[in-house]
């Protein structure tokens, strides 16, 4: 989705404008609002991993070229609402500002705004073969918005923005839905079964509904970061004030899930 967060930028950024999207989040919004001469604009979520929605909307103004939502928000935030996105999108759309929904997460979280796109012509939803269907490296996504809006992207988009290889892949996933339907079910057992773990021992932990979980770990997440890769697991750690005590898993299959449980449960609680 790098590429499709770029072209948002160069076709729709605005010198000295705002861009205005919650915090943490994914971090190249901010890359490229830097990069493309806007202000970014981060609304802070709270120890509680809640965000003010209010904020949100009163940092909305004449200044804003770019509202980012991503939906649900990693690592931390639940899924917005309609009414929540229906307010954010009205009080954008008054200043003309683009929206952008990025559903990266929809597979394992379908709470989509996709037909929103038929009302609001500044809205821009985007989505991606990473997260579930593994194919990262194919650097694959789409971006899903009314005609006018994917002529301009177009217009700045390279020829051949995707590799034919990666458009094959995309292309039969597409068409062999139980294919989608099998990985679903996959990463939910496998997610399903370290929540039940994390609830047996007490610990504390964080699931919005992507595939990722958050856990409060009885180490400090960096030597458990250390102690962990030594085994061939990779977890992430964060320097962010609210998360600088929490790591994250990435989820997937019960087999990998029962592996990561099996070393992290001997090292944290030693």
């Amino acid at each position: 989705m790098d590429d499709a967060i770029r072209l948002a930028f160069e076709v729709f950024g605005q010198l000295d404008k705002k861009i205005i999207s919650v915090n943490p989040s994914f971090e190249m919004y901010s890359v490229y609002s830097k990069m493309y001469g806007m202000h970014h604009v981060p609304i802070h979520f709270n120890e509680k991993f809640e965000v003010d929605i209010e904020e949100i909307i009163d940092s909305i103004d004449k200044n804003t070229g770019i509202v980012s939502l991503l939906n649900p928000n990693s690592p931390i935030g639940k899924s917005w609402n309609e009414n929540q996105i229906i307010r954010i999108i009205e009080k954008a759309k008054e200043n003309q500002a683009v929206i952008i929904i990025d559903e990266v997460y929809y597979y394992f979280n379908p709470i989509s705004f996709l037909d929103l796109i038929y009302e609001y012509d500044k809205l821009m939803i985007f989505r991606t073969f990473t997260k579930l269907l593994s194919i990262a490296g194919g650097r694959i996504g789409y971006i899903v918005s009314n005609y006018k809006m994917i002529d301009m992207l177009k217009r700045a988009s390279g020829t051949y923005p995707v590799n034919c290889f990666a458009i094959k892949f995309a292309e039969k996933l597409l068409e062999n839905p139980s294919i989608i339907e099998n990985l679903i079910k996959i990463e939910k057992e496998g997610r399903e079964f370290l929540i039940s773990k994390l609830k047996t021992n007490n610990y504390d932990y964080y699931c919005n509904g992507g595939n990722y979980i958050l856990i409060r770990s009885n180490k400090m997440p960096k030597e458990l970061f250390d102690m962990l890769k030594e085994r061939k697991i990779l977890i992430k750690t964060y320097n962010n004030p609210i998360l600088v005590d929490w790591i994250r898993i990435t989820t997937g299959g019960i087999e990998s899930m029962k592996l990561f449980w099996n070393e992290f449960e001997k090292l944290d609680l030693l």
